[in-house]
């Protein structure tokens, strides 16, 4: 909690710091961006999910701080998720077998600010690198729960019951919105990220980057989200 509060309130003070130094029009420009995500959970089997996202991005050059330094913005809507190796406890006894498992797709309205840089490596050809935090809203999810009692050997009719009262307590039932439930759930995420890529004729651009989440959106399994991208975008 101390590190959210922390990049919340960096964030807070530098971005109107940040802005003063985009003032002239020809420092602004906008664009619209699309990729493909492949991501997982912190916890689990780490099996991915392949999802995408889709928005609009904006950027504010400051050439009164840095020659190539800017602020890059956005919104977007963002698919994450993965599988999640379920391991429940009751009455002192751990069951931690491979199933059951919990399969979440999530989808986010996000909104990430970083600050970049624009290495010029010839007149038609930059390098880009940009780093810092993204806040997210859970808009909507779904959650499968995989529990199949014949492959667990050696389990009693009073252990599977055990099992079964757990999914229902921890993860609810299946094909359910993980974000609808307040006791375990929460639609926020806040998270740190990166990109590096290349910008073709200050237009065209293809970067690949990586966004690594700290609060977990299932309080329970204490699930983050981890989140690897491939954008394109192009910059009016």
């Amino acid at each position: 909690m101390r590190h959210i509060l922390f990049i919340i309130a960096l964030l807070t003070a530098a971005l109107p710091q940040l802005c003063v130094h985009a003032q002239k029009p020809k420092d602004i420009r906008a664009g619209v961006t699309a990729g493909v995500n492949i991501s997982h959970l912190s916890k689990g089997k780490q099996e991915n999910y392949i999802g995408a996202h889709v928005g609009i991005k904006g950027e504010a050059g400051l050439p009164s701080v840095a020659k190539g330094l800017y602020l890059d913005f956005g919104l977007q809507f963002t698919m994450k998720g993965g599988v999640n190796r379920i391991t429940l406890e009751r009455n002192g006894h751990k069951y931690t077998h491979e199933i059951p498992t919990g399969d979440y797709r999530l989808y986010y309205m996000e909104i990430p600010v970083r600050v970049g840089y624009r290495f010029n490596l010839t007149k038609r050809l930059n390098l880009l690198v940009t780093a810092g935090p993204y806040v997210s809203l859970g808009i909507v999810g779904k959650q499968r729960v995989t529990f199949t009692s014949d492959q667990l050997t050696e389990i009693t009719p009073e252990m599977l019951n055990s099992i079964a009262g757990l999914i229902e307590d921890y993860y609810l039932y299946d094909n359910v919105d993980p974000f609808k439930n307040t006791h375990t759930g929460t639609r926020i995420d806040l998270g740190l990220g990166a990109k590096v890529g290349l910008e073709i004729d200050n237009h065209f651009q293809i970067l690949g980057g990586y966004d690594h989440g700290l609060i977990g959106f299932q309080r329970e399994a204490k699930l983050k989200n981890r989140n690897f991208t491939v954008s394109l975008a192009y910059m009016f």
